[in-house]
């Protein structure tokens, strides 16, 4: 009986030619994944895990990539996450210039923002700020020290309807950290205003850390009325920021002048029901 000769290579794959459709079809089979075909949601989540400045040199990998970083839900662009030390005793455009124009241009499609800022220089022409066209939340904490009280004017801020035209929530917390405090009365002559900005989209604004002074008061006037489809204005005498807040800022009676201010000279001007005045300090 004869023994059949098995060749060393019948049990093993055969090679195929370059070109035969079984090669061809085994390497659709197996596709190389490349990060890059990925959705741009999934690239954003790989980004947001990374570093500010990381996820920036992202942006040199291709032309896809240039702007996936700038879709994360959070970005922090504090002093700390962003410059060096020797970066920091560098001068700079100041928060003003760096808020109205090199961030709306930076981030153009920006859709909430959250700031924190001691110092805000005086707005020369707000037809010279960058437009944040894609911003519908705002968020400023703003703590005014006595150093800085003689240079700042509140109703300043009146230029963020114009710099923020699709803006629909608006919060403005401020810590009036300073030691003179006036609350505003009839003989502190007419409350300024700012020329007509009519706005179409802001619905929301709360105002906190409202003292009663004048230009604070000038502030809320000037959104009141021109946001043509305000919902509501919420007008809070305490401070609501998240950084420390000192005993003076605490004092019954600043408190009390916001409240006694808002009521007297607000919501006289409120001819559609829509300011809400807290009293209570834990509302």
């Amino acid at each position: 009986m004869g023994i059949g000769h098995c060749s060393p290579l019948s049990n093993a794959k055969r090679k195929l030619p370059p070109g035969s459709p079984q090669s061809t079809s085994a390497k659709r089979r197996k596709p190389r994944l490349r990060i890059s075909s990925l959705p741009n949601d999934i690239l954003s989540s790989i980004t947001s895990k990374l570093s500010l400045k990381e996820a920036a040199r992202t942006s040199i990998l291709s032309s896809q990539w240039r702007r996936v970083w700038l879709c994360r839900a959070y970005i922090d662009l504090s002093h700390h996450t962003v410059l060096s030390e020797s970066d920091k005793e560098r001068s700079w455009t100041g928060p003003r210039g760096f808020i109205f124009n090199e961030l709306p241009a930076t981030l153009p499609r920006l859709e909430m923002l959250s700031l924190s800022c001691t110092q805000l220089e005086k707005v020369d022409s707000v037809s010279r700020l960058s437009k944040f066209r894609s911003l519908h939340h705002l968020i400023l904490n703003w703590t005014i020290s006595d150093s800085a009280r003689g240079t700042t004017d509140i109703l300043d801020l009146g230029c963020l309807l114009e710099a923020a035209p699709f803006m629909e929530k608006l919060e403005l917390h401020m810590v009036m950290d300073h030691f003179l405090h006036k609350r505003y009365c009839h003989e502190d002559g007419e409350l300024r205003s700012l020329p007509s900005c009519p706005h179409s989209h802001l619905s929301l604004v709360h105002i906190s850390g409202f003292i009663g002074e004048k230009d604070q008061l000038e502030l809320a006037l000037h959104i009141l009325h021109n946001a043509a489809v305000l919902k509501a204005l919420k007008i809070d005498p305490w401070p609501r920021t998240a950084n420390p807040v000192r005993a003076r800022v605490k004092s019954e009676n600043r408190l009390a002048s916001g409240w006694s201010v808002a009521l007297e000279f607000l919501c006289k001007d409120d001819h559609r029901n829509v300011v809400s005045v807290l009293e209570d300090v834990g509302e």
